[in-house]
């Protein structure tokens, strides 16, 4: 609607997730657009220093996005799901890759990850539960909060699939970090 704030009702929280080393690289919110979706990405580009190889869902403003950010220098394929209505059998298959640009490894085109992430994100934070009384009444609150998950996440949290946290696994801390000293940085 023409004159709605941008910052009522539904957000999303964009994120882009390492899938070796579990690192939560970037993070957006905002509405589900291509002014948001650019943002994100370009965040995502400044903190890259290697071609990366991106996967993501069907939104259209993904593929304007990567383009605008990455140009070339980027692997990106799509992992469509087309549901199926309830009762009727779709001739469109319920997953499709898409190869959007460069050359991603296709057997490896997954959401899997960031699904995980999300779900790990969920049990973590109640503001993002569903159905709950916790969520975020204030964008503010609901970034401030967010951006200390990712930290806890990244530095203090040891997925039991790496066996140390996502940042020493990604070679930029060389030790987790303990909730006293995240709690110190955070001040």
């Amino acid at each position: 609607i023409g004159g709605e704030d941008p910052l009522w009702g539904h957000l999303w929280t964009y994120t882009a997730f390492a899938a070796v080393s579990k690192l939560l690289l970037a993070f957006k919110h905002g509405k589900r657009c291509q002014e948001t979706t650019d943002s994100f990405m370009w965040s995502l580009r400044q903190r890259l220093t290697v071609i990366p190889e991106i996967v993501s869902d069907g939104l259209a403003c993904y593929e304007a996005g990567v383009a605008r950010s990455f140009g070339n220098a980027v692997d990106y394929a799509q992992l469509v799901k087309t549901p199926s209505k309830k009762g009727k059998v779709s001739t469109v298959p319920f997953i499709r890759k898409k190869r959007v640009v460069g050359c991603p490894d296709m057997d490896r085109v997954s959401t899997s990850y960031v699904e995980r992430h999300n779900s790990t994100v969920r049990d973590q934070n109640k503001r993002f539960a569903r159905r709950t009384r916790c969520h975020s009444k204030k964008i503010e609150n609901h970034e401030a909060q967010f951006a200390l998950y990712a930290v806890w996440y990244n530095f203090v949290r040891i997925p039991s699939t790496l066996k140390t946290t996502p940042a020493v696994a990604a070679g930029i801390a060389s030790e987790p970090w303990t909730l006293a000293q995240l709690i110190e940085q955070a001040l």
